[in-house]
């Protein structure tokens, strides 16, 4: 072989060798990178001359400089907390005379005073004739992990106590629904042992006719879960296990663990509370009713008295204006009922249980002059037998009216507006069987060209808007003078004579 051939032979092992070293420190790179990133060191003990190979990782964990002194044996016992001297001790003989590998936790005492845990891995090599001659392994630092086990652990333990210390049933549910933990009350509430209810969905506890809408709501709710406190709870119906139902508060809470995303229900049984809610309700109703009594005595009762007292003594003038102020006096009272209330009445409100009671006597008959003029034909709807009767003699003794036709209720006015097309509809508001306002359009639509009076009970301010909506020409509180209510309608026909 020639000199150069030699050269040449001697440069590629040179490039070879040094190939060989980078891709060493490379390795050695990445595992100290990865024993660092994993809180992880290695060691090697050579038991016959004492001396031990730290990674600079296993250095750190132990809270020291890299390659700062010599961990024998000895030095490496001094980091071991007093505590578990004795137990790493006995594990590292066992590893000797049994030659099988050993994992162990142990706590260690950094230069600071910190106390850090440890979880070790170690094997040992023995020579020929069985005698440890070497111990290697692995150290992994676990004290965060461990400490987390711990907190996890207490937290669990408080939650546990707050559970099993709650008034109220508490039932933890996972996203499906599934019963994950109860607590003693909920035993109480339902009836159902917790091996019976673990596991199981929620809605069992659910009246049957009520599930699909209650696994409606939790899926939304399971959409974007919050937290709702007791004050804005939602109240359903429970089943017990017998099948008797209990109304019940459910306040939410929501749980995120190493399981998911889980949901706290703390149900309450509220059956006492409605119970105390409707006593104190018809408490309530009693007292209004009470002093709506006092008012009608103090503004009605009064009020016809003093007017009876008047005729009877002679003063019929006197006995008219104590009337019209007790109907005004009436109708104040009842504007104060209704304070509070929707300004308008939606139509069919005005619907009555039973026609108004008649007061008046029979009347003799008057005399009925439309029979020889041109007269107007004239529908009366009112349940007020009173009413009609008195209109219709003023409307008959008018002569330019005739009365064809009454009715009590909505219902029985459209069919007589369509069977007998009158030219003038007086009508109430509030009737049986349908409402002056829901029969108005109605009736607007049979008779286009028809005056339709509306004549009522309610103040005008609170009712003549929705009724000229309704299609109504005019609006008259009742009260006023018959004669007035004739003027009017006359008024909005010019032709009547």
């Amino acid at each position: 072989m020639s000199v150069e051939d030699e050269q040449h032979r001697y440069e590629a092992l040179l490039e070879m060798t040094e190939r060989a070293l980078e891709e060493s420190r490379r390795n050695e790179a990445r595992l100290a990178e990865a024993q660092r990133v994993g809180s992880m060191g290695s060691y090697d003990w050579h038991i016959v001359n004492d001396t031990n190979s730290w990674s600079d990782e296993l250095y750190r964990i132990y809270g020291t400089e890299p390659q700062s002194f010599n961990a024998s044996y000895e030095k490496f016992m001094e980091f071991i907390h007093p505590d578990d001297r004795e137990k790493v001790k006995a594990v590292h003989m066992r590893a000797f005379q049994t030659h099988e590998p050993y994992h162990m936790e142990e706590r260690i005492v950094r230069p600071t005073g910190e106390v850090r845990i440890l979880d070790s891995y170690g094997e040992v090599a023995v020579d020929d004739d069985g005698n440890p001659i070497r111990m290697y392994g692995i150290c992994r630092d676990i004290t965060e992990q461990r400490r987390a086990e711990e907190e996890a652990q207490r937290v669990s333990a408080r939650f546990a106590s707050l559970v099993e210390a709650s008034p109220d049933a508490l039932i933890v549910v996972d996203r499906a629904g599934a019963i994950h933990q109860i607590n003693e009350r909920t035993e109480e509430l339902f009836g159902y042992a917790p091996e019976e209810l673990i596991g199981q969905h929620i809605e069992m506890l659910i009246p049957e006719r009520l599930r699909l809408a209650h696994r409606v709501h939790r899926a939304a709710y399971m959409g974007c879960p919050v937290a709702r406190p007791m004050g804005t709870a939602l109240e359903v119906i429970a089943r017990r296990k017998d099948g008797s139902e209990v109304p019940v508060d459910i306040s939410l809470g929501v749980l995120r663990n190493g399981e998911g995303t889980m949901v706290a229900a703390f149900v309450r049984d509220i059956t006492e509370r409605k119970r105390a809610a409707e006593f104190a309700l018809r408490l309530h109703d009693a007292e209004v009713r009470r002093r709506h009594a006092l008012e009608i005595n103090d503004n009605v009762v009064q009020g016809l008295s003093a007017a009876l007292y008047a005729f009877e003594a002679g003063y019929e003038e006197a006995a008219h204006a104590a009337l019209r102020r007790t109907v005004t006096s009436a109708r104040l009272m009842m504007n104060d009922l209704l304070a509070g209330t929707d300004n308008d009445f939606d139509a069919g409100e005005l619907e009555r249980a039973r026609p108004a009671v008649p007061a008046l006597p029979e009347l003799p008959a008057a005399e009925d002059r439309s029979k020889h003029l041109p007269v107007h034909r004239v529908l009366l709807v009112d349940d007020a037998r009173d009413i009609r009767v008195l209109l219709r003699r003023v409307f008959n003794a008018d002569g330019s009216f005739e009365v064809v036709g009454e009715a009590v209720d909505g219902q029985a006015a459209i069919a007589l507006a369509d069977e007998l097309t009158p030219d003038v509809v007086v009508l109430d508001l509030a009737m049986p069987v349908m409402d002056g306002l829901e029969a108005l359009p109605v009736i607007r639509n049979k008779l286009p060209n028809a005056k339709i009076i509306v004549l009522s009970g309610f103040d005008g301010a609170r009712m003549r808007q929705p009724a000229l909506l309704a299609g109504a020409d005019a609006y008259i509180e009742k009260g006023g003078s018959l004669m007035g209510v004739l003027s009017t309608i006359n008024e909005m026909l010019p032709t009547a004579v």
